[in-house]
C-alpha cells in the first residue's frame, strides 16, 4: 500500500511519518531500516532526516502494518460513509486505505486524527461540491458521543474561537473579538459516570478543535484528550486519547444527492471508560 505525504513545515522524516499515518514507530523504523521511504523520489532510510515545506515523501506500507483499517458503512456511486479508526488522519491516510480502484475519493470534511467515527467522502466533483455547499448551509447534520470531565448543562452553547496556527491550537472567548468566529455547539447528558458524563454533542458551526476546545472553556474537557483536557483525570482513567466518536450523521435538503435526504447513518462504536 503506497502512501504520500506533503510535508507543511520541517520536521524530521519519522516525525512526519507518525504524524500523518496510522502506525506505531517499530513499524516505521522497520520501514525506515528496508528503505521503503523516499524524500523527492530518493530512498531515505534516516528518520532524523530532515524534510522541509513542500517536500513530498512516499512510503510503502504492508497492509499488515496498518493497526485497524477503515470500514464502509455505505456507499453509492456518489457517496461514501467511512467510519475511521483512531490515530488515522483523514488525508492523505484514510483516502488512501480507502481509495483501492475508485477513480476519485475526497473527503468533505475533516475529523482530527485521534477522533473516530463517521466521516463523508464524495466519490465525484458534482457530489463534492453539493456536499461541501450542505456542509456551509447546515444540511448535514453531525452528533458526537463525548466523554467529559465533569458535566455542562444541556443546550445551546455559543463561543468565538481563534485558531492560533503557530501554537496550533484554539482557543475560546465568550465575547468577539478580531480574528475569532462564531461557535455553537448543542450538548445533551446522556448519562453520569460519577466524575465523569457521557455527552451527545451536536455541532451547528464546524471550526477546527470545536468540540474538544469549548467543552474544555465550559469547564467539561474531553477524557483523554492531551492539548485541551484534564492530565491528571486522564492519567487517572489510563486515557491518551480524547474519548469523542463521530458517531451519527443525518443530511437534509439535498438536491442532485436527494436519494440521501433524512437517512440517518450510525457508527457502532461506543466509548468505553
Amino acid at each position: 500500500m503506497k502512501f504520500s505525504v506533503k510535508c507543511n513545515k520541517e520536521t524530521t522524516l519519522s516525525e512526519l511519518l507518525s504524524s500523518n499515518l496510522p502506525l506505531s514507530k517499530d513499524h516505521i523504523k522497520k520501514l525506515l531500516a528496508q528503505k521503503e521511504v523516499k524524500i523527492g523520489g530518493k530512498r531515505n532510510s534516516d528518520g532524523t532526516a530532515k524534510v522541509v515545506s513542500g517536500d513530498f515523501v512516499e512510503v510503502f506500507v504492508p497492509q499488515s502494518f496498518i493497526e485497524e483499517l477503515p470500514s464502509v458503512v455505505y456507499e453509492d456511486d456518489d457517496v461514501l460513509i467511512a467510519d475511521k479508526p483512531i490515530r488515522t488522519e483523514v488525508e492523505p491516510a484514510l483516502v488512501e486505505l480507502l481509495k483501492g480502484d475508485r477513480k476519485y475519493l475526497r473527503a468533505v470534511h475533516r475529523l482530527d486524527r485521534n477522533t473516530t467515527g463517521l466521516i463523508v467522502l464524495a466519490k465525484n466533483e458534482r457530489a463534492y461540491d453539493e456536499l461541501t455547499n450542505a456542509i456551509k448551509e447546515r444540511n448535514l447534520d453531525k452528533y458526537y458521543y463525548a466523554l467529559v470531565c465533569g458535566c455542562v448543562k444541556d443546550g445551546s452553547h455559543r463561543a468565538y474561537l481563534f485558531k492560533d496556527e503557530k501554537k496550533s491550537v484554539c482557543i475560546v472567548s465568550s465575547s468577539s473579538k478580531p480574528g475569532y468566529k462564531e461557535i455553537i455547539t448543542e450538548t445533551k447528558l446522556l448519562e453520569r459516570k460519577g466524575e465523569l458524563s457521557l455527552l451527545e454533542v451536536k455541532l451547528v458551526t464546524g471550526r477546527t478543535h470545536q468540540i474538544r476546545a469549548h467543552l474544555a472553556f465550559l469547564g467539561a474537557p474531553v477524557l483523554g484528550d492531551c492539548k485541551y483536557g484534564n492530565d491528571e483525570l486522564n492519567k487517572k482513567y489510563k486515557k491518551r486519547y480524547q474519548q469523542l466518536i463521530a458517531y451519527k450523521i443525518i443530511f437534509k435538503n439535498l438536491s442532485a444527492l436527494q436519494h440521501l435526504n433524512e437517512k440517518v447513518f450510525v457508527s457502532n462504536r461506543k466509548i468505553i471508560d
